[in-house]
């Protein structure tokens, strides 16, 4: 399990806290999509200091298009951050992704080789296969 050390979390708090009392730097953003802004300001703060969870996390929302433009290439530009982070499951979702070509040129042999270290890192379900 990857563990944030105080300092980061506090650092995460501080700038989503100010995310959530900042008006976003994007007009468009609705106020629907304030919270969403909000995680994604502290997830980018968190990502920019090496902390793996954030990263993948980020590529998650930009996969899903969670309060942004959905974007397959920034997600996975951020899963390969995650992963050179040594975080498994940014590797297990950079491995789906070269798997199918979301956003990246569809590579079976990059495929296989992320897929592989994310099960060194511990994800159980790439183990399997």
């Amino acid at each position: 399990m990857h563990r944030i050390p105080g300092i980061l979390l506090a650092l995460a708090t501080t700038f989503v806290t100010a995310a959530l009392f900042t008006e976003p730097a994007d007009q468009e953003v609705q106020a629907a999509d304030a919270p969403a802004w909000a995680i994604r300001a502290g997830a980018t703060a968190l990502c920019s200091v090496d902390v793996g969870f954030a990263c993948n996390e980020l590529g998650e929302i930009y996969r899903l298009g969670y309060g942004t433009k959905e974007d397959s290439k920034s997600a996975a530009n951020y899963y390969g951050k995650a992963c050179e982070i040594e975080y498994g499951p940014g590797c297990y979702n950079l491995a789906a992704a070269y798997r199918v070509g979301d956003g990246v040129r569809k590579d079976t042999k990059k495929a296989e080789t992320y897929h592989k270290k994310s099960c060194k890192l511990g994800v159980n379900a790439a183990c399997s296969k």
